[in-house]
């Protein structure tokens, strides 16, 4: 092959490389099933904790949210703790509670429709009003599927 052939098809090459990089869109992130790990220090007489916040970029409320408590030093043997979603930056309730039983399965919830495409953040308090704080720590996914 002469040397200008070869030249001309490594450029036609280049250019069609270069070319495809900037025409074929980025691939979207999708949703997926993660665990995200929490570790909360649960504060007396039932106030607020929050984990970072997550983007839900579900349109459905029926792709769940998850919560697993894999460890409490609450004394008593195993414990719950009350687990809900909540919006961010503005701390609204996006998800009914649930009451997870240290050392469970993950329990899985639907949202509420305000969950959707937003910023939500996981929130946990004590389940009984006390002046017990404890540890508690495990994982949790803004949306499975």
């Amino acid at each position: 092959m002469k040397k200008s052939t070869r030249k001309k098809i490594t450029s036609l090459a280049l250019a069609t490389g270069i070319a495809s990089a900037i025409i074929v869109p980025n691939t979207p992130s999708f949703a997926a099933d993660n665990n995200v790990g929490y570790n909360f220090l649960i504060t007396q007489f039932q106030q607020n904790n929050y984990a970072a916040s997550r983007y839900r970029q579900t349109k459905s409320v029926d792709n769940k949210w998850k919560v697993k408590m894999t460890y409490s030093d609450e004394s008593g043997g195993k414990t719950y703790t009350r687990f809900w979603l909540s919006g961010f930056p503005v701390s609204k309730n996006v998800s009914s509670t649930v009451n997870v039983l240290e050392d469970h399965d993950a329990y899985y919830r639907k949202p509420y429709e305000e969950a959707n495409q937003a910023d939500v953040r996981l929130t946990a308090e004590n389940n009984n009003f006390s002046n017990t704080v404890y540890n508690a720590e495990g994982y949790w996914d803004e949306e499975t599927w």
